[in-house]
């Protein structure tokens, strides 16, 4: 018995005017692909080329709704009927509606105060919102854009015009209550190890007089408690001492043992550690420029604190006392 696609007439009719693929015939047939295409190349039947469509093969269409006039359409591609695809979603089902929900959005806009209204054939973006949203709330430009419904371009062109700066980013420091500037946008997240918490140094240290040290707290509570006037947390230029006695012009440092490498404590120079180095260096030149600008210094160490804070104290108040007799 003759095989079917061994005839001429059949395969023709199969695979031109039924416009079937080789792989369909041969599977029809219990054959292998390679059979058909030898057979069609002995019949002398032309072959489609390898990426063309087959003329009766039809799309899958899919579904989906007009947002303006709500009128149902179909679209060629799963993508275009989904709303959460931004960028291939198709919302309407013509360039009427289209622009139609255009126009929706920019009254939605103007009705918010988020938009300017047209400028000739331009929209004009608000200066004030531009840098509400950009330097105050710190928002992304896409962001920007999504809120008030423009295109990228568009803000793009308005922020050169309006001259919006786009690396400026406004804090209130929780100190002084005050607006700052931080120039990169990691300094005012709060998740970054460069986010930027006080506006100034002096600001800072204003601020730790909520978590003192114990030393600190011993002797602010011994000069009050002697009826001493002090200023804590004094700014000297770019220096800040623990406590300052105006009636005498005295500075009070108070001083840990490790890191500021108590000489009693760490003869040793050779095996400190690094920042207990810096922070020598530090000290002996503070304490240098404070006496340039004519200060004296009473230093009180945390070991001596520990050990014998009666004397300590004691000679603190001693040595307040002669000055102030002086």
């Amino acid at each position: 018995m003759t095989k079917l696609y061994k005839e001429k007439d059949w395969l023709c009719t199969e695979y031109v005017t039924k416009d079937k693929s080789a792989e369909t015939i041969a599977k029809e047939c219990g054959v292998s692909s390679q059979t058909i295409l030898n057979w069609l190349l002995k019949f002398d039947i032309a072959r489609r080329d390898t990426g063309q469509r087959s003329v009766g093969k039809k799309k899958k269409l899919h579904p989906t709704t007009c947002l303006n006039c709500s009128v149902q359409f179909f679209v060629d591609m799963p993508c275009k009927a989904d709303p959460t695809n931004k960028r291939k979603f198709v919302r309407a089902c013509s360039k009427e509606c289209t622009s139609a929900l255009k126009a929706k959005t920019l009254k939605r806009s103007h009705e918010r105060g988020l938009m300017k209204r047209e400028v000739g054939n331009r929209r004009s973006l608000d200066r004030d919102i531009l840098i509400q949203l950009i330097c105050y709330e710190h928002k992304y430009l896409g962001e920007v854009a999504k809120e008030l419904g423009a295109k990228s371009t568009t803000l793009a062109r308005e922020i050169k015009r309006l001259g919006v700066p786009t690396n400026e980013f406004y804090r209130i420091c929780p100190q002084c209550d005050e607006h700052f500037t931080c120039t990169m946008r990691c300094q005012v997240d709060s998740t970054s190890n460069k986010f930027k918490k006080f506006c100034s140094h002096a600001c800072f240290l204003k601020s730790r007089s909520k978590t003192d040290t114990w030393i600190e707290r011993v002797t602010a509570n011994f000069l009050n408690d002697t009826q001493v006037e002090f200023i804590p947390q004094y700014s000297i230029g770019r220096m800040t001492a623990d406590f300052y006695i105006p009636s005498i012009n005295l500075v009070i440092e108070t001083n840990g043992d490790f890191w500021h490498a108590n000489p009693s404590i760490y003869a040793d120079i050779e095996s400190l550690h690094p920042i207990q180095r810096r922070a020598i260096e530090k000290d002996a030149r503070k304490m240098r420029q404070l006496r340039d600008k004519g200060y004296d210094v009473f230093i009180l160490w945390e070991n001596d604190l520990k050990t014998k804070q009666d004397e300590v104290l004691s000679g603190l108040l001693s040595y307040v006392r002669g000055k102030e007799a002086a």
